[in-house]
């Protein structure tokens, strides 16, 4: 750098000066906000108390005008030579202009007890004037002075009232003003700076690294992930996006983000969010897996891009073997993220396209690894993702509107897909896992089993629920409607992810590759 950064301290009133004048920037690349209540709170209490809040890193450079939003407050911002972008300290100057400068919302708001000295979250209605003060009300001397006259504030509470506000007004904020024209200076800069709150993903700090002013879209991984939005798959997480990329790069998806150079960034972006578009349309259509949180292994999606990326339109033939890979390797956990597994995928994948497959194959093992058991169902791991995705194949209809349930719909809807028969059960009971659940919209389970009970044996058989069971429901025998539908599940459940895995099929590569290679044999 030819001029070292410039240590600086902003009181509070001036950086809210700066918020309000637009001097202040937030750049499209940094990560969303990720504060909750309590993290602005303790904020605001160190403010108060003095405590350090870390140092501001601002980069000081001239700006157009434009409409600029910091949290919920958005301001009309003029044309200025020194605008201050925030290239750290994102969380807490947007928690100082939505706290003290924007309008407040219907929620809860931040106060000061002046009792008890300290700061707290509440409704106005239930937070009344003298004793608490809206914080917002300490922005400026005189609009602290009208709230004190009209809510006629004892002198104990008005004098606490202006300390507290003083302390915060006055308080320094330290920071560091960089003016450098090279942005790959910025750029290690901000990669040896600590944040304050919430440690970074590396997907944030990669489209932060990374940020340019690019003319093509996607511009970052975020934007990566709104556009594939529109597909229907759901959202994908940024760590995902960013395996995906390393993926059809061929770099170690579990290395650091220094392996991509940035020059490369602009051409891998669009390569990857073409890949992965290619990728969700077919885990969403021939593969059968209708939401990205039913996709037992999300790192086999990144696997797919890198497969899509190669081979953009593949045959038919590979398409069928490149869905049994996909349910092969989920039964069996073959995508998981061990380092070795994802480097063998990686190698396994190239300009081949049948030699790819038959590699792919090989790693998922030639039946299930273990029998397949229902056992205590929790979405958040495969083996009951794998149950959901039983259970829809039955085409499961709502058992109040009787209209068609759509599992992908539920998915964004609700944290998980399915609704609870039983709220209550022995560790052991059947009801604690799949014959104790519906793919259905969350009901409490009394009404869910009402609502059985008055079903069409037409309705209950899109549930998997037998003649058999709803008769012991009917009679109140809860452990006996438990039993009957797990002994109806374990093989409903068995043969559809047989059928899916196709284990009994020949893998072999098509006619016209047996033929150009007589042995059959991959090189």
């Amino acid at each position: 750098m030819d001029r070292r950064p410039e240590a600086r301290a902003f009181s509070v009133e001036d950086l809210l000066k700066f918020v309000q004048d637009g001097k202040l920037r937030i750049p499209d690349f940094q990560r969303p906000l990720n504060w909750d209540n309590e993290d602005r709170r303790l904020f605001f209490d160190s403010l108060f108390r003095g405590y350090p809040v870390g140092t501001l890193l601002l980069w000081r450079q001239p700006v157009g005008a434009g409409r600029i939003r910091l949290g919920s407050l958005e301001i009309d911002a003029p044309q200025m030579s020194d605008a201050l972008w925030v290239v750290d300290g994102q969380q807490r100057l947007t928690t100082l202009a939505d706290s003290l400068v924007a309008e407040p919302g219907e929620g809860k708001q931040l106060f000061a007890d002046l009792e008890a000295e300290n700061l707290i979250w509440g409704k106005p209605a239930d937070r009344r004037a003298p004793r608490f003060l809206p914080l917002r009300e300490i922005s400026g001397l005189e609009r602290l002075l009208e709230w004190a006259h009209f809510h006629r504030v004892p002198d104990e509470l008005r004098r606490r009232a202006f300390d507290l506000a003083k302390r915060i007004r006055e308080y320094q904020v330290p920071a560091y003003l960089v003016e450098v024209e090279d942005d790959a200076v910025l750029r290690e800069i901000f990669r040896r700076t600590n944040t304050q709150g919430k440690e970074l993903k590396l997907s944030e700090v990669f489209d932060a690294l990374h940020q340019k002013s690019f003319t093509q879209t996607p511009s970052s991984l975020r934007e990566i992930g709104e556009i594939l939005q529109a597909e229907g798959f759901g959202v994908l997480d940024g760590e995902l996006i960013l395996r995906s990329l390393l993926f059809v790069r061929k770099l170690d998806p579990a290395g650091n983000i220094d392996q991509i150079k940035p020059a490369d960034v602009p051409e891998a972006l669009s390569q990857t969010s073409a890949a992965l578009r290619r990728a969700i349309i077919f885990a969403r259509g021939q593969a059968g897996f209708p939401h990205i949180r039913l996709l037992p292994y999300s790192l086999a999606l990144a696997a797919l891009a890198l497969f899509f990326d190669l081979h953009p339109e593949p045959s038919a033939r590979s398409r069928r073997l490149l869905s049994r890979w996909l349910w092969r390797g989920a039964i069996n956990g073959t995508p998981r993220g061990d380092r070795g597994l994802l480097r063998r995928t990686i190698a396994s994948i190239d300009n081949d396209e049948e030699a790819s497959l038959q590699r792919l194959l090989k790693l998922t093992g030639p039946g299930p690894s273990e029998p397949i058991e229902l056992g205590p169902f929790n979405f958040r791991y495969a083996r009951s993702k794998l149950q959901v995705l039983a259970l829809a194949e039955s085409h499961p209809v709502d058992l109040r509107t009787l209209e068609p349930i759509d599992v992908a719909d539920l998915c964004e809807q609700q944290e998980s897909p399915v609704a609870e028969l039983s709220s209550q059960s022995a560790s052991n009971s059947p009801a604690r896992g799949l014959a104790g659940r519906l793919v259905h919209a969350h009901s409490t389970p009394s009404a869910l089993r009402g609502a059985v009970r008055a079903a069409s044996l037409e309705t209950l058989a899109s549930h998997a629920i037998t003649p058999a069971a709803r008769e012991a429901l009917l009679r109140e025998d809860l452990d006996r409607f438990f039993a009957l539908r797990e002994e109806s599940l374990g093989p409903l459940v068995t043969a559809f992810l047989d059928r899916r895995a196709e284990w009994g099929d020949s893998d072999r590569p098509s006619i016209a590759a047996l033929l150009s290679d007589p042995s059959g044999e991959d090189e």
